[in-house]
Protein backbone atom coordinates (compact mmCIF):
# COMPACT_ATOMS: atom_id res chain seq x y z
CA UNK A 1 0.00 0.00 0.00
CA UNK A 2 1.36 3.36 -0.98
CA UNK A 3 1.79 6.39 1.30
CA UNK A 4 -1.23 7.63 -0.91
CA UNK A 5 -3.56 4.82 -0.82
CA UNK A 6 -2.86 4.91 2.95
CA UNK A 7 -3.81 8.53 3.60
CA UNK A 8 -6.88 7.63 1.52
CA UNK A 9 -7.54 4.84 4.18
CA UNK A 10 -7.24 7.13 7.30
CA UNK A 11 -9.59 9.84 5.72
CA UNK A 12 -12.10 7.15 4.97
CA UNK A 13 -12.06 6.08 8.32
CA UNK A 14 -11.92 9.34 9.59
CA UNK A 15 -15.11 10.40 7.51
CA UNK A 16 -17.00 7.96 9.09
CA UNK A 17 -15.82 8.13 12.53
CA UNK A 18 -17.28 11.95 12.13
CA UNK A 19 -20.59 10.17 10.74
CA UNK A 20 -21.03 8.31 13.72
CA UNK A 21 -20.37 10.97 16.32
CA UNK A 22 -22.75 13.84 14.63
CA UNK A 23 -25.58 10.60 14.65
CA UNK A 24 -24.86 10.28 18.26
CA UNK A 25 -24.98 13.89 19.13
CA UNK A 26 -28.51 14.07 17.08
CA UNK A 27 -29.73 11.16 19.28
CA UNK A 28 -28.62 13.00 22.59
CA UNK A 29 -30.47 15.95 21.07
CA UNK A 30 -33.47 13.47 20.86
CA UNK A 31 -33.10 12.10 24.10
CA UNK A 32 -33.27 15.39 25.65
CA UNK A 33 -36.25 16.60 23.46
CA UNK A 34 -37.50 12.87 24.87
CA UNK A 35 -36.92 13.68 28.56
CA UNK A 36 -38.76 17.45 28.38
CA UNK A 37 -41.80 16.04 26.24
CA UNK A 38 -41.99 12.86 28.83
CA UNK A 39 -42.04 15.51 31.40
CA UNK A 40 -44.82 17.91 30.47
CA UNK A 41 -46.75 14.51 28.87
CA UNK A 42 -46.68 13.18 32.60
CA UNK A 43 -47.23 16.27 34.69
CA UNK A 44 -50.40 17.08 31.95
CA UNK A 45 -51.76 13.54 32.83
CA UNK A 46 -51.81 13.74 36.42
CA UNK A 47 -53.22 16.96 36.82
CA UNK A 48 -56.15 16.31 34.14
CA UNK A 49 -56.60 12.81 35.48
CA UNK A 50 -56.27 13.80 39.54
CA UNK A 51 -54.88 10.31 39.57
CA UNK A 52 -52.01 8.82 41.90
CA UNK A 53 -49.09 11.12 42.21
CA UNK A 54 -47.40 8.48 44.10
CA UNK A 55 -47.77 6.19 40.82
CA UNK A 56 -47.15 8.99 38.46
CA UNK A 57 -44.20 9.95 39.78
CA UNK A 58 -42.70 6.55 40.12
CA UNK A 59 -43.78 6.94 36.66
CA UNK A 60 -42.38 9.45 35.55
CA UNK A 61 -38.65 8.68 37.50
CA UNK A 62 -38.69 5.64 36.07
CA UNK A 63 -38.57 6.89 32.68
CA UNK A 64 -35.81 9.79 33.47
CA UNK A 65 -33.91 7.07 34.25
CA UNK A 66 -34.24 4.85 31.12
CA UNK A 67 -33.99 8.43 28.87
CA UNK A 68 -30.83 9.18 30.95
CA UNK A 69 -29.19 5.67 30.36
CA UNK A 70 -30.02 6.13 26.84
CA UNK A 71 -28.22 9.67 27.10
CA UNK A 72 -25.46 7.72 29.02
CA UNK A 73 -24.56 4.94 26.42
CA UNK A 74 -24.76 7.80 23.51
CA UNK A 75 -22.22 10.10 25.15
CA UNK A 76 -19.81 6.90 26.25
CA UNK A 77 -20.13 5.94 22.67
CA UNK A 78 -19.17 9.13 21.79
CA UNK A 79 -16.23 9.42 24.07
CA UNK A 80 -15.02 5.72 22.45
CA UNK A 81 -14.97 7.43 18.89
CA UNK A 82 -13.12 10.83 20.05
CA UNK A 83 -10.31 8.39 21.99
CA UNK A 84 -10.26 5.90 18.88
CA UNK A 85 -9.76 9.24 16.56
CA UNK A 86 -6.97 10.16 18.96
CA UNK A 87 -4.98 6.28 18.74
CA UNK A 88 -5.18 7.20 14.70
CA UNK A 89 -3.73 10.25 15.40
CA UNK A 90 -1.08 9.60 17.61
CA UNK A 91 -0.33 6.38 15.67
CA UNK A 92 -0.01 7.99 12.30
CA UNK A 93 2.36 11.13 14.33
CA UNK A 94 4.29 8.11 15.57
CA UNK A 95 4.88 6.40 12.26
CA UNK A 96 6.08 9.46 10.76
CA UNK A 97 8.63 10.08 13.94
CA UNK A 98 10.28 6.62 13.44
CA UNK A 99 10.67 6.32 9.65
CA UNK A 100 11.98 10.53 9.86
CA UNK A 101 14.26 9.39 12.51
CA UNK A 102 15.99 6.62 10.67
CA UNK A 103 16.23 8.73 7.80
CA UNK A 104 17.86 11.86 9.60
CA UNK A 105 20.41 9.42 11.48
CA UNK A 106 21.53 8.54 7.75
CA UNK A 107 21.49 11.95 6.94
CA UNK A 108 23.35 13.00 9.81
CA UNK A 109 26.29 10.61 9.09
CA UNK A 110 26.62 11.73 5.27
CA UNK A 111 26.37 15.79 6.13
CA UNK A 112 28.95 15.27 8.50
CA UNK A 113 30.93 13.46 6.60
CA UNK A 114 30.81 15.99 3.57
CA UNK A 115 30.86 19.04 6.13
CA UNK A 116 34.64 17.65 7.24
CA UNK A 117 35.51 17.07 3.03
CA UNK A 118 34.07 20.62 2.85
CA UNK A 119 36.19 22.43 5.21
CA UNK A 120 39.51 21.09 3.33
CA UNK A 121 39.97 18.05 5.22
CA UNK A 122 42.57 15.67 4.32
CA UNK A 123 41.47 12.47 2.52
CA UNK A 124 43.71 10.81 1.29
CA UNK A 125 44.15 8.36 4.89
CA UNK A 126 40.68 7.58 3.88
CA UNK A 127 40.92 7.57 0.19
CA UNK A 128 44.24 4.90 0.72
CA UNK A 129 41.52 3.10 3.34
CA UNK A 130 39.09 3.14 0.68
CA UNK A 131 41.15 1.29 -1.77
CA UNK A 132 42.63 -1.54 0.50
CA UNK A 133 39.08 -2.52 1.37
CA UNK A 134 38.47 -2.51 -2.24
CA UNK A 135 41.27 -4.82 -3.12
CA UNK A 136 40.80 -6.87 0.13
CA UNK A 137 36.88 -7.37 -1.19
CA UNK A 138 38.35 -8.31 -4.19
CA UNK A 139 40.87 -10.61 -3.16
CA UNK A 140 38.14 -12.61 -0.72
CA UNK A 141 35.21 -12.85 -2.79
CA UNK A 142 37.94 -14.69 -5.70
CA UNK A 143 39.21 -16.94 -3.08
CA UNK A 144 36.36 -17.95 -1.31
CA UNK A 145 37.08 -19.94 1.07
CA UNK A 146 39.80 -21.81 -0.66
CA UNK A 147 43.61 -21.80 0.43
CA UNK A 148 45.07 -21.37 -3.40
CA UNK A 149 43.78 -19.99 -6.46
CA UNK A 150 44.47 -21.63 -9.91
CA UNK A 151 45.93 -20.21 -12.75
CA UNK A 152 42.14 -19.33 -14.48
CA UNK A 153 41.46 -17.66 -11.03
CA UNK A 154 44.41 -15.79 -10.80
CA UNK A 155 44.09 -14.53 -14.24
CA UNK A 156 40.31 -12.96 -13.38
CA UNK A 157 41.58 -11.48 -10.41
CA UNK A 158 43.88 -9.91 -12.08
CA UNK A 159 41.61 -8.71 -14.67
CA UNK A 160 39.94 -7.26 -12.10
CA UNK A 161 42.59 -4.92 -10.40
CA UNK A 162 44.89 -4.74 -13.50
CA UNK A 163 44.00 -0.97 -15.30
CA UNK A 164 41.79 0.00 -12.30
CA UNK A 165 44.15 0.41 -9.23
CA UNK A 166 47.95 0.31 -11.30
CA UNK A 167 49.01 -0.72 -15.00
CA UNK A 168 48.80 -3.86 -16.68
CA UNK A 169 51.40 -6.56 -16.15
CA UNK A 170 52.66 -4.34 -13.02
CA UNK A 171 51.92 -7.92 -11.19
CA UNK A 172 52.99 -11.00 -12.57
CA UNK A 173 52.57 -14.14 -11.19
CA UNK A 174 53.37 -17.45 -12.72
CA UNK A 175 52.11 -21.35 -11.77
CA UNK A 176 55.19 -21.74 -9.17
CA UNK A 177 53.85 -18.98 -6.68
CA UNK A 178 50.61 -20.12 -6.93
CA UNK A 179 50.91 -22.62 -4.96
CA UNK A 180 52.59 -20.71 -2.08
CA UNK A 181 51.08 -17.12 -2.53
CA UNK A 182 47.88 -16.96 -0.02
CA UNK A 183 44.58 -14.70 -0.08
CA UNK A 184 46.93 -12.19 2.40
CA UNK A 185 49.91 -12.75 0.20
CA UNK A 186 47.56 -11.37 -2.55
CA UNK A 187 46.02 -8.19 -0.80
CA UNK A 188 49.42 -7.53 0.52
CA UNK A 189 50.75 -7.67 -2.95
CA UNK A 190 48.05 -5.65 -4.70
CA UNK A 191 48.29 -3.18 -1.99
CA UNK A 192 51.43 -2.10 -2.40
CA UNK A 193 51.57 -1.92 -6.33
CA UNK A 194 48.45 -0.10 -6.23
CA UNK A 195 49.85 2.24 -3.68
CA UNK A 196 53.11 2.42 -5.27
CA UNK A 197 50.84 3.60 -8.76
CA UNK A 198 49.18 6.70 -6.29
CA UNK A 199 52.22 8.01 -5.53
CA UNK A 200 53.60 8.29 -8.62
CA UNK A 201 50.34 9.37 -9.86
CA UNK A 202 50.48 11.93 -6.69
CA UNK A 203 54.29 13.22 -7.79
CA UNK A 204 53.34 13.66 -11.55
CA UNK A 205 50.12 16.01 -10.45
CA UNK A 206 51.45 17.51 -7.49
CA UNK A 207 50.02 17.25 -3.69
CA UNK A 208 48.15 20.06 -3.77
CA UNK A 209 46.24 19.20 -7.19
CA UNK A 210 46.06 15.47 -6.12
CA UNK A 211 44.26 16.59 -2.51
CA UNK A 212 41.94 18.65 -4.45
CA UNK A 213 41.19 15.99 -6.68
CA UNK A 214 40.24 13.57 -4.11
CA UNK A 215 38.14 16.00 -2.50
CA UNK A 216 36.03 16.77 -5.31
CA UNK A 217 35.44 13.16 -6.98
CA UNK A 218 34.53 12.43 -3.19
CA UNK A 219 31.97 14.66 -3.09
CA UNK A 220 30.50 14.53 -6.16
CA UNK A 221 30.62 10.37 -6.00
CA UNK A 222 28.49 10.84 -2.19
CA UNK A 223 26.08 13.45 -3.47
CA UNK A 224 25.49 11.38 -6.99
CA UNK A 225 24.97 8.34 -4.66
CA UNK A 226 23.24 9.74 -1.62
CA UNK A 227 20.53 11.29 -3.91
CA UNK A 228 20.02 7.94 -5.50
CA UNK A 229 19.68 6.28 -1.80
CA UNK A 230 17.33 9.22 -1.04
CA UNK A 231 14.74 8.02 -4.06
CA UNK A 232 15.30 4.13 -2.64
CA UNK A 233 14.34 5.04 0.86
CA UNK A 234 11.50 6.67 -0.36
CA UNK A 235 10.34 3.55 -2.73
CA UNK A 236 10.56 1.57 0.43
CA UNK A 237 8.51 3.11 2.92
CA UNK A 238 5.66 3.70 0.53
CA UNK A 239 5.72 -0.19 -0.06
CA UNK A 240 6.83 -1.45 3.76
CA UNK A 241 3.23 -0.95 5.25
CA UNK A 242 2.31 -4.73 3.49
CA UNK A 243 5.33 -6.32 5.72
CA UNK A 244 2.06 -5.44 8.50
CA UNK A 245 0.44 -8.62 6.47
CA UNK A 246 3.26 -11.24 7.12
CA UNK A 247 2.83 -10.09 10.79
CA UNK A 248 5.78 -8.12 10.53
CA UNK A 249 6.12 -4.76 12.47
CA UNK A 250 6.56 -2.33 9.00
CA UNK A 251 9.07 0.01 11.51
CA UNK A 252 11.66 -2.60 12.45
CA UNK A 253 11.23 -3.96 8.74
CA UNK A 254 12.23 -0.65 7.60
CA UNK A 255 14.95 -0.10 9.88
CA UNK A 256 16.66 -3.30 9.13
CA UNK A 257 16.48 -2.60 5.37
CA UNK A 258 17.42 0.85 5.43
CA UNK A 259 20.48 0.01 7.81
CA UNK A 260 21.39 -3.10 4.74
CA UNK A 261 21.10 -0.42 2.06
CA UNK A 262 22.76 2.29 3.74
CA UNK A 263 25.55 0.30 4.09
CA UNK A 264 25.64 -1.19 0.71
CA UNK A 265 25.54 2.73 -0.74
CA UNK A 266 28.54 3.51 1.81
CA UNK A 267 30.17 0.15 -0.15
CA UNK A 268 29.36 1.34 -3.27
CA UNK A 269 30.48 5.15 -2.61
CA UNK A 270 33.71 3.71 -1.73
CA UNK A 271 34.77 1.74 -4.70
CA UNK A 272 33.44 4.11 -6.92
CA UNK A 273 35.33 7.27 -5.22
CA UNK A 274 38.88 4.44 -5.69
CA UNK A 275 37.94 3.92 -9.25
CA UNK A 276 37.64 7.22 -10.30
CA UNK A 277 40.77 8.53 -8.47
CA UNK A 278 42.75 6.39 -9.89
CA UNK A 279 41.36 6.78 -13.62
CA UNK A 280 41.18 10.46 -13.52
CA UNK A 281 44.00 12.00 -15.63
CA UNK A 282 44.65 15.71 -15.28
CA UNK A 283 45.54 17.53 -18.85
CA UNK A 284 48.49 19.68 -19.47
CA UNK A 285 48.25 23.59 -21.12
CA UNK A 286 49.66 21.74 -24.15
CA UNK A 287 46.73 19.32 -24.59
CA UNK A 288 44.40 21.89 -23.68
CA UNK A 289 45.58 24.19 -26.67
CA UNK A 290 45.73 21.21 -29.10
CA UNK A 291 42.17 20.69 -28.63
CA UNK A 292 40.86 24.10 -28.87
CA UNK A 293 39.58 24.65 -32.46
CA UNK A 294 38.54 28.09 -33.98
CA UNK A 295 35.03 28.36 -34.22
CA UNK A 296 33.05 29.82 -37.79
CA UNK A 297 36.63 30.14 -39.71
CA UNK A 298 38.47 27.54 -41.92
CA UNK A 299 41.66 28.12 -43.55
CA UNK A 300 42.53 28.40 -46.86
CA UNK A 301 46.02 29.05 -49.04
CA UNK A 302 46.42 31.93 -51.15
CA UNK A 303 48.10 31.74 -54.33
CA UNK A 304 51.73 33.02 -52.57
CA UNK A 305 51.24 30.16 -50.54
CA UNK A 306 50.12 32.39 -46.96
CA UNK A 307 47.11 30.94 -44.91
CA UNK A 308 43.86 32.66 -45.40
CA UNK A 309 41.24 32.91 -42.62
CA UNK A 310 37.82 32.51 -44.59
CA UNK A 311 34.35 32.20 -42.42
CA UNK A 312 32.70 29.12 -42.53
CA UNK A 313 29.64 28.73 -44.43
CA UNK A 314 26.85 27.29 -42.13
CA UNK A 315 23.24 26.05 -43.62
CA UNK A 316 20.59 27.02 -41.83
CA UNK A 317 17.89 24.80 -41.32
CA UNK A 318 14.58 26.12 -41.51
CA UNK A 319 12.40 25.06 -38.36
CA UNK A 320 9.48 23.65 -40.81
CA UNK A 321 12.04 21.73 -42.85
CA UNK A 322 12.95 18.35 -42.44
CA UNK A 323 15.27 17.65 -39.58
CA UNK A 324 18.51 16.67 -41.14
CA UNK A 325 18.48 13.70 -38.67
CA UNK A 326 16.70 11.46 -40.82
CA UNK A 327 13.89 10.85 -38.66
CA UNK A 328 10.99 12.47 -40.96
CA UNK A 329 9.83 14.98 -38.47
CA UNK A 330 9.96 18.60 -38.46
CA UNK A 331 12.99 20.10 -37.72
CA UNK A 332 11.15 22.25 -34.60
CA UNK A 333 9.52 19.19 -33.59
CA UNK A 334 13.00 16.86 -33.40
CA UNK A 335 16.29 18.07 -33.12
CA UNK A 336 14.99 21.83 -32.70
CA UNK A 337 13.31 22.07 -29.79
Amino acid sequence: MSEHSYHKLYDRLVDEVKTLYYANQVRIHKGLWALIISTVLFLTIMFITNGSKVIFLLMWIATMFAVAAYLIAVEYLNFELKRKVEEINFSMRKNVLDYDDVMNKQREIIYDQRKQVLDGLDVKNIIMNMMNGAISDLVHAAFLGSAHLDMAACRDLLRSVEGVYFPKYTVKIDEDQLKTLTQQDFTDLFTAAAADYYAKKEAEITPPVMRELERVILLRVVDEYWMEHIDAMQDLRQGIRLRAYAQTDPIIAYKKESLEMFEEMISAIQDETVRRIFSARIKSEAEVKRERVAEGIVATTAGDGSVKKQPRKVQKIGRNDPCPCGSGKKYKQCCGR
